[in-house]
């Protein structure tokens, strides 16, 4: 008996949960009988399936077996091992006994795990994959080997195994009646599911690489025998195809418009498809683990108003996959209203994408929509089709183009840069759902040059997100994520660049985020979170330039982290809340923090945490407008250098202060340059050396008051310049620490 056999499962019978075509189970004395749904198939009876058949067994203890067709075996009580005549098994046990001692032809070895496939190999070994959880093979000699879920290798004749080779899960899975061949799937499923994504992801990100070649039958303990992939030789993806139809015209009463699709490149059940980034990459960023059905081809034209995919509303998904460039020469309905009584349940596809492994061209002034679950259009770059010789006019561009999903999302992916001008209809996108636009180069939305309106306009009523590997620019650009009550966000991600706003309009019924690895710059636009807040995160700088932040709801928080300088120049920063206080937070690890140009910024609590400096200017601009109930501004109190350098300090120019009932200042150095106080209200002030200056200019370490008033009272100093000075006609104090009493309060001993 091998190492571990006592381990596996105790197949001494099982139910017949699901038989398809010929099934024969044969008796100790050759009788034949049709196997029987809820039938009883007990050692030491033979399982014998035909063409096109297959089998589910599942044991007292929920171990799943399943037969796929031309298969042979039984069970051995004597020697306690399955015999595999020929064919294929699956096996699938929660407690990863699945398979047993597995004897072919001229092979045997001990085969356990979770979720496995067995298949027999000509030369009278078989061959081991792993799906899920660990599989484990001991051999007669006591030798073992481990495999991986996405690994496979082949047990010898005579024993021994060859090199572990890594497959292509999502393919094996897809392609597999053993997984996909049964009316209930595998109770395993979700955790297979989980390791395609996980190979997915390392594919998307170089860490695997196809090579294209499919595993051959035969292997040596050295070598595994290769083929070329079927779908890089005689495959539809090889051959151009199109969808050719009438030219478009308003209220088209015709769904179908245009010859049935090509046999040849249709695809009505799930189909492998070649290593194509845009194909790997695309299928991820819409969730597909394998395209269901759909049409392919090399090249590929589209030239029709409507597509009428009803026949095809039981698939998942329905893919239009172009290995090489797809041209879409006018605007397409891809779900158009279908003249035919109603019938129940769904009347297309619930995802419908395009996919072009080169570039994906649409002809300005078009418009294409999808009302399902997505619509999803993936390509290595897209470009602005010239009609006139069908070539790319504008690389990298969509000019006038309008993508529409009146019942779900709309996701776009571009593998190079795009850039998003104009829009054929209302909206550039509108989407009942969420709206995902990603570029793994940099993304504009968007044109800078000026016009009445807005350039591009999106619509969600699910959330929005945008997101570049390198710049993200909106220029003229209105977006509006969410209509309901639902917390609905507005995301603008910048992976390793920077993020530009200009003379925009962003909208949310929830948060508005805008993440870069760089710098943000936000110039003459209007951002709105209706119930919700503002958060602005840059590894760089932040400049917010005559630019409007609106909050309200139960957050109304506005919060501004930024690697470096800060700069608010102008415009208006609205921190309230209508529930509960609201917050406006400027945090920067270096650099200074400008708030200059007549800015206003309103808010409870407002917070400025600057290390290298803060500067609060209404010199020009008609001045600053700052109100709230608290404000603190802290800068680092630094060390006897910075009295050269005159670093690290907090400068308040030509500014009232009054509105506040508590400021509490913090810094090497604080200057108050025509600034006015209340008397009503508690200001603390704590600089380096712990004293402070009146009418004496700038004293580095110190506070210095300069034609500062309390109540429009000038602070007058009554005694020579020192820096203990307590008796003066503004009630200047000097305390051991920040105080809550009226009054202006230096702190001695920061």
């Amino acid at each position: 008996m091998l190492p571990c056999a006592s381990r596996a499962i105790d197949f001494k019978q099982a139910k017949f949960t699901q038989v398809v075509n010929n099934v024969e189970v044969i008796s100790s004395d050759q009788a034949r009988h049709a196997a029987e749904l809820n039938g009883i198939f007990k050692m030491p009876e033979v399982l014998q399936t035909g063409p096109a058949s297959r089998a589910e067994l599942t044991a007292p203890d929920n171990t799943v077996t399943r037969v796929g067709a031309n298969t042979i075996f039984s069970f051995d009580p004597a020697n306690r091992t399955i015999d595999l005549q020929q064919g294929s098994l699956l096996f699938h046990s929660p407690h990863g006994k699945g398979g047993g001692t597995i004897h072919t032809g001229s092979a045997t070895a001990s085969v356990l795990g979770t979720t496995i496939i067995v298949t027999t190999t000509p030369n009278g070994g078989f061959k081991v994959l792993a799906l899920e959880g660990e599989a484990e093979i001991h051999f007669l000699n006591g030798l073992h080997t481990s495999l991986t879920p996405g690994q496979m290798t082949f047990v010898l004749p005579g024993g021994g195994t060859s090199p572990i080779v890594i497959f292509r899960l999502d393919k094996e899975t897809s392609g597999s009646l053993l997984v996909n061949g049964f009316t209930d799937p595998l109770p395993s499923w979700p955790k297979i599911k989980a390791e395609i994504t996980q190979q997915l992801l390392l594919l998307s990100h170089h860490k695997l690489q196809d090579t294209g070649l499919a595993v051959g039958d035969d292997a040596t303990p050295d070598t595994v025998q290769v083929r070329m992939n079927i779908l890089n030789g005689l495959s539809p993806f090889t051959s151009d195809s199109s969808i050719i139809g009438t030219d478009h015209t308003p209220n088209q009463p015709a769904p179908v418009n245009y010859p049935p699709f090509n046999t040849d490149h249709l695809q009505t059940k799930p189909f492998p498809y070649p290593s194509i980034q845009s194909f790997t990459d695309g299928l991820l960023f819409l969730g597909i683990i394998n395209p269901s059905a759909g049409f392919i081809g090399n090249n590929m034209d589209i030239d029709t108003a409507n597509v009428n995919l009803s026949a095809f509303a039981a698939a998942p998904d329905f893919d239009i996959m172009a290995a090489s460039d797809m041209r879409l020469w006018q605007s397409v309905d891809f779900t158009p209203p279908i003249p035919v009584p109603a019938i129940s349940g769904p009347s297309e596809p619930d995802a419908i994408t395009l996919f072009a492994g080169g570039q994906m061209l649409i002809a300005p002034n078009s418009t294409l929509e999808a009302d399902t679950g997505t619509f999803g259009l993936v390509a290595n770059s897209f470009g602005s089709l010239n009609t006139s010789d069908g070539k790319v006019d504008v690389p990298n561009t969509l000019e006038n183009v309008s993508l529409y999903n009146n019942a779900g999302d709309v996701d776009v992916l571009s593998l190079s840069d795009l850039m998003i001008e104009g829009m054929n209809s209302a909206y550039t996108v509108q989407a009942a759902g969420d709206v995902n636009i990603e570029s793994e180069g940099a993304l504009t939305l968007g044109t800078d040059i000026p016009a009445d309106g807005y350039d591009v306009a999106i619509q969600a009523n699910g959330n929005m997100t945008a997101s570049a590997n390198g710049d993200l620019n909106l220029f003229n650009t209105a977006v509006s994520a969410g209509n309901s009550d639902d917390v609905i966000d507005l995301n603008l991600n910048s992976i390793s660049g920077n993020i530009f706003v200009g003379n925009s309009n962003l909208r949310a019924v929830g948060t508005v985020n805008l993440d870069a690895a760089e710098a943000i710059s936000i110039s003459d636009s209007r951002i709105v979170p209706i119930d919700g807040e503002v958060n602005l995160s840059a590894d760089g700088s932040v400049d917010l330039e005559n630019s409007t932040f609106s909050t309200g709801g139960t957050a109304g928080n506005v919060m501004v982290n930024a690697g470096s300088s800060i700069t608010v120049n102008g415009g208006s920063i609205n921190g309230e809340a209508a529930v509960v206080v609201g917050t406006v937070a400027l945090n920067s690890t270096s650099g200074q923090t400008t708030i200059e140009n007549g800015a206003t910024v309103g808010a409870f609590y407002l917070n400025v945490n600057s290390p290298d400096g803060i500067l609060l200017d209404g010199t020009s601009g008609g001045g600053l407008h700052l109100s709230g109930n608290t404000m603190n501004l802290t800068s680092s109190l630094g060390n006897a250098s910075d009295d050269v350098s005159d670093g690290d300090k907090v400068e308040i120019q030509n500014t009232d202060l009054s509105s506040f009932q508590t400021v509490n200042v913090q810094a090497h150095s604080v200057y108050l340059d025509n600034v006015n106080f209340s008397s009503l209200s508690s200001y603390n002030f704590t600089s380096f050396y712990g004293g402070y200056y009146i009418d004496d200019g700038h004293q580095a370490g110190y506070v210095n008051f300069n034609n500062d008033t309390v109540d429009q009272n000038a602070i007058v100093n009554l005694d020579t310049p020192s820096t203990l000075n307590p008796n003066n006609s503004a009630g200047i104090s000097l305390a051991n620490s920040v105080s809550s009493n009226p009054g202006l309060h230096v702190v001695t001993s920061p």
